[in-house]
């Protein structure tokens, strides 16, 4: 029998956004950007454009994506400022 170290915790979840606009100032974000209805070439301009804007988000301090991220918008996210990873996010 496998051991589980994982646990889910009730909690509100901020609200999933699609478009850097629409991100305000919370500290978590929740991205949902890829596997949307958008055209290749407008999906190509929305993940660019999370790729500028994510480096520059110095409030926030939780990330989730919720949809699969190509590599570059993989790096963008680790450059986010001041992120809590691991055991110290709360």
């Amino acid at each position: 029998m496998s051991e589980y170290h994982w646990y889910w915790r009730r909690e509100k979840l901020p609200k999933t956004i699609r478009n850097p606009s629409g991100r305000g100032s919370s500290s978590r974000l929740f991205i949902a950007c890829r596997q949307t209805t958008l055209p290749a070439k407008q999906q190509k301009a929305l993940v660019k454009e999370w790729c500028e804007v994510l480096p520059t988000l110095d409030h926030v301090m939780e990330l989730r994506f919720l949809t699969k991220v190509p590599q570059i918008l993989f790096d963008a996210a680790c450059r986010l400022p001041n992120a809590k990873v691991g055991k110290d996010r709360k």
